[in-house]
C-alpha cells in the first residue's frame, strides 16, 4: 500500500519588538517544546496570505494587534524519523500596536516582555534561540541562551 504524500508546513512566527527594545516570550503550553519559552506564531491555513496569518496567529495566542515591519529569518525544520513533520518558518520582526496582552491558555501558558539582558533567564526553543541571537547580536551567540 502507497503512503500519503507527506506535506511540508509552513509557520509564521512574530519577533515582536517595543519601543523599550523588549521581546514577547511566551510559554508554550502545547507540544512540541511544552513549558518551553517561544516567539509567538502558527500554521498558514491552506489559502491564507502571511501577513494576516502572522496578525491572526498573534491575536489568537495573546491578544495583540501587531504592525509587521519585515521579514527577518527562513528556519527549516526537517523532520529526523517519520512521525515528525517537516517545517519552514518565516519570522518576521513586528510592533505592537496595542500591549494588553489577553492570552489563550489552551495555547500559552504565560507571556512576558523581556529585554536583552534578561534573555537567558528564559529556557526557548531552539528556533527561538536560533532567532534571538540573530536579532540580538550583541548576546554573544547561543551560548548566551539556553
Amino acid at each position: 500500500m502507497k503512503s500519503p504524500p507527506r506535506h511540508i508546513h509552513t509557520s509564521v512566527v512574530a519577533v515582536i519588538m517595543d519601543e523599550e527594545e523588549r521581546v514577547l516570550l511566551t510559554q508554550r503550553n502545547i507540544s512540541p517544546f511544552k513549558g518551553k519559552w517561544a516567539l509567538p506564531g502558527g500554521k498558514i491555513v491552506h489559502g491564507e496570505a502571511i501577513v494576516p496569518a502572522l496578525q491572526r496567529e498573534v491575536e489568537e495566542e495573546v491578544g495583540l494587534e501587531i504592525k509587521v515591519d519585515q521579514l527577518i529569518d527562513v528556519f527549516e525544520v526537517i523532520p529526523r524519523d517519520e512521525d515528525e513533520a517537516h517545517y519552514i518558518v518565516l519570522y518576521y520582526l513586528s510592533r505592537p500596536i496595542n500591549k494588553e496582552l489577553r492570552l489563550n491558555y489552551g495555547e500559552v501558558q504565560a507571556a512576558a516582555w523581556v529585554s536583552r539582558k534578561e534573555l537567558s533567564e528564559y529556557d526557548t526553543t531552539p528556533g527561538t534561540r536560533h532567532l534571538l541571537t540573530k536579532v540580538f547580536q550583541d548576546l554573544g551567540g547561543q551560548r548566551a541562551l539556553r
